[in-house]
Parts: structure tokens; C-alpha cells; sequence
């Protein structure tokens, strides 16, 4: 397994769910409804490894997702 990027390294979702739980298509979908801060180039999404355990600590214990900030 490649060495873990740093937490603040730009990473597509597809290389970002080889180092969580999360599999690229969930990131995908967490990215475009703002729950996941990430940003799009292109067609690409990208986040960092910082930005996805952001999200894990504001998660309900129950596993229910935080709602998006609509401010």
C-alpha cells in the first residue's frame, strides 16, 4: 500500500476512498450535496484526508449524516 498522503493534500475521491471507509461514489454524492467539503475541477471532485475526518466527527452516533450548513 502507497505511503498515506498528508491530511492537507489535494486528493481525487477516487484516491481519497482508498484511505477511508468510504468508497468514491459515496464521497461523489456527499461532495455535490454539500455535506463533504470538496472542490470541483473540471469534472473532477477533489478533497483532502482533513475535509473527510471533519465530516466523520460531525456525524450523528447514530450514523445519520450532519445536515448541510445553509448559511
Amino acid at each position: 500500500m502507497p505511503k498515506k498522503p498528508n491530511k492537507e493534500e489535494l486528493l481525487s475521491l477516487a484516491e481519497a476512498a482508498e484511505y477511508c471507509v468510504y468508497d468514491a461514489a459515496t464521497l461523489r454524492k456527499l461532495a455535490w450535496e454539500g455535506v463533504l467539503k470538496a472542490r470541483k475541477f473540471g469534472n473532477s471532485w477533489v478533497t483532502t484526508l482533513a475535509d473527510i475526518e471533519a465530516y466523520e466527527s460531525q456525524k450523528d452516533p447514530r450514523g445519520r449524516r450532519p445536515k448541510k450548513d445553509r448559511t
